[in-house]
């Protein structure tokens, strides 16, 4: 663990991005998985977005089911208590 150092203590790197026998992206490699990582928050964004519409979609469907269900059982009901009064 730890940061390898430079010995020179130039601060700069070899031309093949080397420092002390340890790999350095380059600038455009860097660039590169910022561009990517952007690209999948953006995907997992909208992903979400659309599973949030799903969901709101389904809600508003099972209540307005429930809401038919209660409808029908209010209705039976008050059919049942005519018949008890006869």
């Amino acid at each position: 663990m730890g940061v390898k150092r430079n010995n020179d203590h130039s601060g700069h790197s070899d031309r093949d991005g080397r420092r002390n026998g340890s790999q350095l992206a380059t600038r455009a490699e860097f660039e590169k998985v910022l561009e990517r990582l952007d690209q999948h928050s953006s995907i997992i964004n909208e992903l979400r977005r659309e599973v949030s519409s799903t969901c709101r979609d389904l809600a508003d469907d099972v209540r307005r089911e429930l809401q038919t269900q209660f409808t029908r059982i209010a209705q039976l009901q008050q059919e049942i208590d005519a018949l008890k009064k006869r």
